[in-house]
Formats: C-alpha cells, structure tokens, sequence
C-alpha cells in the first residue's frame, strides 16, 4: 500500500473530501486526444450501419446520434466543470500505471459491453429477426436511452474520480485513514 490514507476510485466511486484529484489537473486536451475520442465513438454507428445494411435504418441515425452527443458532449462538459480532467482520464502512463488485471479488464469491458451490443442489433435489423415494435414503444425506449446517457454524462461531468482504471490517490500526506488506523 502506498501510504495510511488512500483513496480508490472506482468507475462511480466518488469522494467529496478529496481536495484534488492529481498532480496533473491543469493540462489541457490535445486536439489529438479530442480525434481520437470523436474516432472512437464514431465506429459505434459505423458498425450499428454496416451489419445493419441499411442507410435507410432511421432508428439506427437516431441512436448514433444520441450515443455521440452523449458521449462527446458529455465529456465537453466535463472538462468544462473541470479543466484538465479530459487529458487525465486520456492519459496513457495512467492507464500503464494501473495493476495487470485491471489493464485487461478495463479495454475488455469496455469492448464487450459496447460492441456486441451494436453488432447483434445491425445484424438483428438486417435478418429481421425480431419482430416490428410500435412507434410509441421506440419512443419510450429512446427515452430510456436517452436518460441512461444523460445520467452517466452527467456522472462523467460531476465525479473527478469517475475513471476507466483503479487508481490508488494519495490524499494526504499521513495521519489516520477513515478506518482509524
């Protein structure tokens, strides 16, 4: 253990009497890191379309659309509310920092949960294997969708320790943790 008081932040783990949340909150995005997440979350659509086969698909614009201004915006506005916590999160000696098991179960979950997801959907669209759904149950089922995001954006905005990575934070510099010890 790296010291008496540490604090581990999990994907939802959040701690209000944490004073700063690293060494390096005052770097900025690079337009680099900004392509690469925009890359990133243009591919979902991309393979929604293609195993769907269909340009035509207007659920699948829908939620391209809605999974991009969630995921885009939702980070623009974190690192508004907090500059610097883009490059933070971005930042690749965190992610080489991080135990073994975590550098294998953080891009896998982040993977299968995702992608799969798309691909059974595009090619669910294509073979029609399931059956047409009322207009009015697609609109309740976007927005479910929609208040999923919006609520992880806005976990994503308002928690500095929402991270892909466990990560052990120094908090303080010694004394007792909060189990007294």
């Amino acid at each position: 253990m790296k010291s008496r008081h540490t604090q581990i932040s999990f994907i939802l783990g959040y701690d209000m009497s944490a004073k700063t949340f690293s060494n390096d909150a005052a770097q900025t995005v690079s337009p680099r890191q900004w392509i690469r997440l925009v890359v990133v979350y243009l591919l979902i659509p991309v393979i929604l379309l293609i195993c769907g086969g269909d340009l035509g698909w207007w659920q699948a614009w829908l939620y391209s659309m809605l999974i991009m201004a969630a995921g885009i915006v939702g980070r623009m506005w974190a690192e508004q509310r907090h500059p610097g916590l883009t490059a933070e999160r971005q930042n690749i000696e965190n992610i080489q920092n991080a135990e073994a098991w975590d550098k294998v179960l953080a891009p896998l979950m982040a993977v299968s949960i995702s992608f799969p997801m798309v691909i059974v959907a595009g090619l669910d669209h294509r073979y029609n294997w399931s059956p047409e759904f009322p207009l009015w149950l697609i609109v309740i089922g976007f927005l479910f969708i929609s208040l999923g995001y919006a609520f992880a954006a806005w976990a994503l905005a308002e928690n500095r320790f929402f991270s892909s990575v466990v990560r052990i934070h120094d908090t303080c510099g010694g004394g007792n943790n909060h189990y007294g010890n």
